[in-house]
């Protein structure tokens, strides 16, 4: 009976408990595994973050300040709602370091600190009556907190892409993948919707909006997180791995039999003739070989 295949992918296969298995050519996790019996396999090496960047140590470097400017300055205005998004992007930065393996490209990287100053700036900064995210051009699309929301759903899909997802389509190479990231982004730019009703339960004057302000937001979230996954595909994304051999690069030298014995008696590979005699001195009834 096979055990059941868990375990982490690695350049090696997988590996589970005292098995170790290991895909064959072309071979997906989840399906056409060869299993071996063999020696307790130790797990491939946890991979250790590597230091930041420099551009990535200006970035946070950059994002600190902006928050402890805000922070001073909803002390200063008493506005009420700093703590909520400060809290947001103290958050998302830290599970950003927590799962980041290797560098982020740096345009990720500011085209991140971009989103994290907008969400703050359209949040906390008055305009008029209300808030940077109330203003707008005339309609409702227009209002600037559809554009922070649909810019922090298109680098949360590129972001989930460079930490998560991108390992992984580079070893299977499933195009699925693509719309997982898309889903991935438009699940986070909802637990930012649930977060702000959380807020107009807590507190009154919130600057949230209404069921359409929320309507909106989801519609431009969907849009971002469909242009990014083009984005992905086109830019991002490597060729998906081909393991298929083409016979069409074959030389008549690779196609010599291998002489091992088939399943079929009669085929070439099973018979042996001594074409060095001509055939007129081979006896037809050879006696016993000495």
């Amino acid at each position: 009976m096979s055990p059941s295949i868990s375990g982490a992918l690695s350049a090696g296969g997988l590996y589970h408990g005292g098995m170790r298995v290991r895909l064959p050519a072309g071979g997906r996790p989840g399906r056409d595994v060869d299993l071996h019996e063999g020696p307790l396999a130790p797990l491939p090496p946890t991979r250790q973050r590597p230091p930041l960047a420099a551009y990535e140590r200006q970035a946070l470097a950059i994002i600190v300040l902006v928050l402890v400017g805000f922070i001073v300055h909803g002390v200063v205005h008493d506005v009420a709602s700093t703590g909520q998004y400060v809290v947001t992007i103290i958050l998302l930065v830290t599970l950003v370091l927590v799962v980041r393996t290797r560098p982020i490209p740096e345009a990720i990287v500011w085209a991140g600190t971009a989103a994290a100053i907008v969400h703050l700036s359209g949040g906390l900064i008055r305009v008029g009556d209300g808030v940077l995210y109330n203003a707008s051009l005339g309609p409702e699309i227009t209002q600037f907190d559809h554009f922070g929301h649909s810019l922090g759903t298109l680098v949360g899909a590129l972001v989930i892409w460079e930490l998560v997802i991108g390992d992984v389509y580079t070893a299977t190479g499933r195009r699925s993948l693509l719309t997982v990231t898309v889903l991935a982004a438009l699940g986070l730019g909802a637990l930012n919707e649930t977060i702000e009703f959380i807020a107009t339960l807590i507190q009154d004057g919130s600057n949230v909006g209404g069921y359409e302000n929320t309507g909106w937001d989801l519609v431009t979230n969907t849009i971002a997180g469909i242009l990014a996954g083009l984005f992905i595909d086109l830019r991002l994304a490597p060729p998906p791995p081909d393991n298929t051999e083409d016979t069409n690069d074959l030389k008549p030298n690779d196609l010599k039999p291998t002489g091992h014995n088939t399943d079929d008696p009669g085929t070439s590979t099973n018979r042996t003739t001594d074409n060095s005699t001509p055939p007129s001195k081979q006896s037809a009834h050879p006696g016993p070989s000495s």
